[in-house]
C-alpha cells in the first residue's frame, strides 16, 4: 500500500518502534517528577536532546520538544511570527515612553 497522507498521520519505522516500547517499558516516569523514575527520564530525555542537537549542529538549548502538530504550530507562530507583528508597537511605546520621562 502506498500511503499519501503522511500529515495526518506516519507510520513509524519498525527500529522506532522498537526503541519506544523498550524505553517506554522501562522509563515511563514523567521528566517533570521528582521522583527516582522521573529523573531517571528526565536524564534519557536530555540525553536524547544533546544527540539531537549535535546531528543538527545546534545547541541542546535549541532543541525543543513538543506534544505534536498543534503545539509546535503555536509555538512557531508566537517565537517567530508575534515579534515581527508586534515589533513596530514596542518601539513606538518604548521611544513614546522614553520621550516623556526625560
Amino acid at each position: 500500500m502506498i500511503y499519501f497522507d503522511n500529515s495526518a498521520t506516519t507510520q513509524a519505522r519498525p527500529e522506532v518502534l522498537a526503541t519506544y516500547k523498550q524505553v517506554s517499558e522501562k522509563i515511563w516516569g514523567n521528566p517533570s517528577s521528582l521522583h527516582k523514575l522521573g529523573e531517571t527520564a528526565w536524564n534519557l530525555l536530555e540525553q536524547t536532546r544533546t544527540q539531537i542537537a549535535n546531528t543538527f549542529g545546534v545547541q541542546p538549548g535549541e532543541i525543543l520538544f513538543t506534544s505534536g502538530g498543534t503545539e509546535s504550530n503555536n509555538l512557531a507562530l508566537i517565537v517567530i511570527v508575534a515579534p515581527v507583528l508586534f515589533f513596530p508597537i514596542f518601539i513606538h511605546l518604548f521611544f513614546s515612553a522614553s520621550k516623556y520621562s526625560q
